[in-house]
């Protein structure tokens, strides 16, 4: 097998340097192959690249499609064929002024850097600008209300006796659909907890199986300030016919089974 090309040996330095760093001997070799300007061009890899991975986990995408990808390819590939093979530098060469370094670091860039700003390009501008903002929970609370599949589940809580709850200021409500395996909690007036010390959570009642075995819906917080807040319901397994719901006050990261000594809030179905 032939050696690669002066210029394709040192895009593969370049990839090197960026995601794994360079041992001594590659280091050498990599500022013979790119000369004066290494410094330059290593940071303008490095920075193309940060660019696209930043835009990646921004995004939250795995990857684009696959014709976007497959052109991608094919541009690179054109692009290199058309491209002149550059000389490699000696490996000490001198700069004898510093106007002649600075010319260097300002050399046009090379293939490869066009090549990365031009996919990262492609890539961004494939993204739907409506990818940016994910829908908020109160907007995913109002989209199941505004559903209203068959079995939906929407109950007010019944409040108790607690250092947590006040009469005639505590309340909010539960809604829950089988069917969905989702929903979401309403409160007004529960008070805030200071999460080092104790944890809100939920417990919901399946008539699939024991009440004393309720199902664990997620622990939570209440924030200090908030005169009203909406949190998803987490259930740990799935629910099969949800009848009654319970806030607990827990330790800190809630527990397998709750000993309720502590019920501030319930909401049950008449049936």
């Amino acid at each position: 097998m032939s050696s690669p090309q002066p210029q394709e040996r040192l895009e593969e330095l370049l990839a090197d340097r960026a995601l794994f760093g360079l041992e001594p001997e590659e280091q050498s070799e990599f500022e013979s192959l790119s000369g004066a300007s290494y410094e330059a061009e290593a940071e303008a890899y490095d920075r193309a690249l940060a660019a696209l991975q930043g835009a990646l986990v921004a995004e939250k995408q795995t990857a684009p499609p696959a014709a976007l990808e497959d052109q991608l390819l094919a541009d690179a590939e054109q692009f290199f064929a058309a491209a002149p093979a550059q000389p490699a530098a000696p490996a000490q060469a001198p700069i004898h002024d510093l106007a002649s370094a600075r010319e260097a670091q300002a050399a046009p860039a090379t293939p490869w850097l066009l090549a990365a700003a031009a996919a990262i390009l492609a890539v961004v501008a494939w993204w739907p600008s409506s990818q940016a903002a994910l829908p908020t929970t109160s907007e995913n609370y109002e989209a199941l209300l505004a559903a209203a599949p068959s079995d939906l589940l929407q109950l007010d809580w019944q409040v108790l006796a607690d250092a947590s709850t006040s009469a005639g200021q505590t309340g909010g409500e539960i809604v829950w659909s089988d069917s969905e395996q989702r929903g979401y909690m309403r409160f007004t007036g529960l008070a805030a907890n200071d999460a080092s010390v104790e944890q809100y959570q939920l417990w919901i009642f399946d008539r699939a199986q024991k009440d004393s075995y309720p199902i664990d819906g997620g622990v939570f917080d209440i924030p200090a300030g908030q005169d009203e807040v909406l949190i998803p319901i987490d259930p740990k397994i799935e629910v099969s016919e949800a009848w009654q719901f319970a806030i607990t006050v827990e330790k800190p990261g809630g527990v397998v089974v709750s000993e309720r000594t502590r019920l501030p809030l319930l909401a049950s179905t008449s049936s």
